[in-house]
């Protein structure tokens, strides 16, 4: 039976291509847009859980927004009133700092941090924002007004040429003015990978900002007390917004689930597409084979084989459009979507998924041609001689 399932896919070699190729684009989709989400999911995580530990406080001017955009470029706060907030009691003041906030570059892609973006802060206090990232190359403080520490992308966004990143010792150059690079961190997740650190004050008159910052984050020195500190950020101004590393990152993750709910709807469509093109593909082979199966019905084939062949052919199609979205996913992947993607363990899984629901796809849509084909009348179909 198989080599029969072979030699006719085989003979219509054309049209199973095609088919085969729609499947694995199909394919392809549903695992970019699963990888796209886990790798986003992956990446929120990543960014708070460097910032553990820690009360945030930023002012957004959107009425209503949450603490789920972190920072955020739109919130503004006097230095008074971020210095106010630096001098609660209970905070460990060495490892809190104001932060001024400015994306330089576009987001990849709709939903992600920026490319690249500028963090203002004071110096000598890198690691209220930089947590328990690790330095790479080269030092991990500001020695000067107009020194930086890059992320891994932001070094590539300035390096020399396209294919190289500019190292400590190295300048780049913002707005018309050269800083010199510090030091570079270790990959890390995309807030910190695109980041332009430099001296709060040169950034304020950087970019126009004078006076004011985006956020402030608040070390507590017992987490005990983290509510107390909270309120009493909250009483100074009533339009003041705090929260912590996980209320931040769960109100990411719930923003995220509605684009995660919408790209399944996507999902959920391109699998009634598959599998309404499969079906139709089938068909119409069972009917330009109409005397091939009368003739096996004439000789005595029973209904299963025929049933089973028609099944098997569906299956061979739908097997093989998973097994080619492999590499078709790895090229698509690698151009557009870059290393913003989930780990490897995750699409496996994703892609053994998608297999198991290729049988079922494979399966269903074979039953009404191969229905249509056992209902061949073998007297009726020998007269397309």
């Amino acid at each position: 039976m198989w080599q029969m399932v072979i030699r006719n896919i085989w003979q219509r070699r054309l049209r199973s291509l095609l088919t085969i190729l729609g499947i694995a684009v199909a394919v392809q989709v549903n695992l970019t847009v699963n990888g796209v989400i886990s790798g986003y999911e992956a990446d929120i995580k990543g960014q708070m859980s460097a910032l553990a530990g820690r009360v945030f406080v930023q002012r957004p001017t959107r009425d209503g927004s949450g603490m789920e955009e972190f920072p955020s470029a739109a919130s503004s706060i006097t230095h008074d009133l971020a210095d106010a907030l630096l001098n609660l009691e209970g905070i460990d003041a060495s490892a809190s700092s104001a932060i001024l906030y400015i994306p330089l570059a576009s987001p990849p892609m709709t939903g992600l941090p920026p490319a690249v973006s500028a963090v203002g802060i004071e110096p000598g206090h890198e690691t209220a924002f930089l947590g328990d990232l690790v330095i790479a190359d080269g030092l991990g403080e500001l020695q000067e007004a107009h020194s930086v520490i890059l992320g891994q992308d932001a070094a590539a966004h300035y390096g020399p040429a396209a294919d190289q990143s500019v190292k400590p010792g190295g300048s780049i150059e913002l707005l018309g003015q050269r800083f010199t690079v510090a030091g570079i961190l270790e990959s890390a997740p995309g807030l910190f990978d695109g980041m332009v650190m430099m001296d709060l004050d040169t950034a304020q008159v950087l970019f126009e900002r004078p006076g004011s910052v985006s956020a402030v984050i608040l070390s507590v020195a017992d987490a005990e007390i983290v509510d107390t500190v909270r309120t009493a950020a909250e009483a100074m101004d009533p339009r003041l917004q705090t929260g912590s590393q996980e209320e931040i990152t769960e109100a990411a993750l719930e923003m995220m689930s509605i684009t995660a709910d919408y790209t399944g709807m996507i999902n959920s469509v391109v699998v009634v597409v598959v599998f309404l093109f499969v079906t139709i593909v089938m068909i119409v082979a069972v009917m330009e084979r109409r005397r091939d199966i009368g003739v096996l019905r004439a000789i005595g084939a029973p209904r299963r084989t025929i049933f089973g062949i028609v099944v098997s052919e569906s299956l061979v199609l739908s097997v093989s459009g998973v097994l080619l979205a492999w590499p078709i996913w790895g090229l698509i992947g690698a151009i557009f979507v870059g290393d913003f993607i989930s780990p490897g363990d995750v699409i496996i899984s994703a892609w053994l998924d998608m297999g198991m629901l290729a049988i079922v796809v494979g399966v269903g849509a074979s039953l009404i041609p191969a229905w249509r084909a056992v209902q061949v009348d073998p007297l009726e179909a020998m007269q397309y001689s």
